[in-house]
């Protein structure tokens, strides 16, 4: 039996709880392990040279992530399936910024999974929060995800706005050209991967609205002004099947 068995290896810190019985097989009886506040940061400087890409190289945070995973029944490690356990990632609310010429973006989530090692697909994933707020962004998310394996099935409901005026470089260089206003939205969408089809698309339900104020996009042939446009999203209930 371990109880609070501290683990630190260089930057990481986690803490162990278990207990084994080994009467016939060895059957691990209940296992909790914690991971608490791993610095991205501290990650980054491990990553090898050859893998340490320009991005990486310009990123700062001071982002920390806590992580656990619990297990949910008795697992005896001759078994040939995984165990069943729980995980859990969360980011307490961090900075992350791309070089000096960028503003920072604030992010935070919590993300719980159940993992079923028998089988897989039954699996469900649990993104109980994530946002990102910024000069030019302000979005949360949160949605479920199952059937990962086979159909993968999305219910999910996004809020949030974006300031077109504020849009990093990096994304104003792929527009032609100029754009300005903002852009709000509050949409809820369920859909399965075998609906992005020509026979299945129908099948999708998006249910809300999204609305452009004061938006502006010119170009060489192009000059489009629109003071507020709302559109609104909804599925028939008996146009699905």
């Amino acid at each position: 039996m371990f109880k609070d068995f501290a683990i630190d290896i260089a930057e990481l810190h986690s803490v162990l709880n278990t207990s084994v019985d080994m009467t016939d097989d060895m059957i691990i009886t209940n296992l909790d392990y914690r991971i608490k506040e791993l610095a991205i940061a501290d990650v980054m400087k491990h990553i090898p040279a050859e893998y340490n890409m320009p991005m990486l190289q310009r990123l700062q945070t001071d982002i920390k992530v806590n992580a656990g995973v619990t297990l949910l029944e008795p697992y005896n490690l001759s078994d040939s399936v995984l165990p069943k356990v729980t995980a859990m990632i969360e980011i307490p609310k961090g900075n992350l910024q791309f070089g000096n010429h960028h503003k920072p973006l604030a992010i935070a989530a919590l993300v719980d999974a159940n993992i079923d090692g028998q089988n897989l697909n039954a699996s469900v994933i649990d993104v109980k929060t994530f946002t990102v707020n910024g000069v030019s962004i302000d979005v949360a998310i949160d949605g479920t995800f199952r059937s990962l394996l086979t159909d993968p099935n999305i219910n999910a409901n996004f809020k949030g706005s974006l300031c077109l005026d504020n849009l990093p470089p990096i994304v104003l260089n792929q527009i032609p050209g100029e754009i300005r206003g903002k852009l709000t939205a509050n949409t809820s969408l369920k859909l399965r991967q075998s609906y992005l089809s020509k026979n299945g698309f129908h099948k999708v339900k998006v249910s809300g609205e999204a609305k452009l104020q004061d938006f502006t996009y010119v170009d060489s042939v192009t000059d489009f002004y629109t003071r507020e446009t709302t559109f609104k999203f909804g599925t028939s209930n008996s146009f699905v099947r």
